[in-house]
């Protein structure tokens, strides 16, 4: 769905973690949301840097402004992933199935940006991916969800707007899992195959099957009508957040 639809994968690969953690895992409740992010966005390293040195070998890296982004992310990015520890559990799940909900009307409506606003100045901009790269490693998803209809908004081509999200999703990925690792350390010390609130065995075979199916999904691309997957996609995305808020 990721390489067909040009989202991040953390819009299923959470849900499912929350899902099966607590089915194969001795972890406590409150663990599961932010064990589900963090493992997540680890896995989004290694899937965003090879989307990203595609992309940059394309050309599709626009460096002008691209610096301002990946300095607004990097902030973002840490102090959240060092600071969700102290977010409820519950509320860090409704916000992701909020955020979800959101995606998923997105989705359906898909509506056309006619706009021809020109891009912020770079202190806005940082600003904006700050808040984007915030909410990004709260949901434990890439910067493809935030970041490219931020940039088509202003008027940024959508080939470059999906490039800038990949490497952006790189430096998410990496600042944020960094300050998960840091929160978790301690409460994770018991548990086998966790490193802070990262449980890599689950990265591995995230990365081992993502890699390989990423890349078939982006194939499809020739011969599936995409705008149909959308819409039955929107309504997935509504379901899982119902599931979100209200299990």
């Amino acid at each position: 769905m990721a390489g067909l639809l040009g989202i991040g994968g953390g819009l299923i690969i959470v849900p499912a973690l929350v899902f099966l953690l607590p089915i194969f895992q001795d972890l406590p409740p409150e663990l599961v949301m932010v064990v589900a992010v963090a493992t997540s966005l680890s896995s989004i390293i290694f899937t965003c840097a090879s989307s990203a040195w595609a992309h940059q070998k394309l050309h599709h890296i626009s460096w002008d402004y691209t610096p301002t982004l990946l300095i607004g992310a990097a902030i973002g990015a840490a102090s959240t992933g060092y600071l969700a520890h102290f977010i409820d559990a519950n509320v860090l799940k409704k916000f992701f199935g909020c955020a979800v909900l959101f995606l998923g009307v997105r989705m359906l409506i898909n509506k056309v940006n006619l706009s021809r606003r020109k891009l912020p100045s770079h202190g806005m901009l940082g600003t904006i991916s700050v808040s984007l790269a915030s909410i990004s490693s709260l949901l434990g998803i890439g910067g493809g969800a935030l970041y490219v209809p931020m940039l088509t908004h202003f008027s940024v081509g959508v080939r470059h707007a999906i490039g800038a999200a990949a490497i952006i999703g790189f430096v998410i990925a990496c600042f944020a899992t960094t300050g998960y690792v840091m929160a978790g350390w301690e409460q994770t010390a018991n548990h086998a195959g966790y490193i802070g609130y990262v449980y890599w065995p689950g990265v591995a075979g995230i990365v081992a099957t993502s890699l390989v199916a990423a890349q078939f999904g982006a194939r499809l691309t020739s011969w599936i009508p995409v705008e149909k997957i959308k819409k039955i996609f929107g309504v997935f995305l509504l379901i899982v957040s119902v599931r979100m808020l209200f299990s």
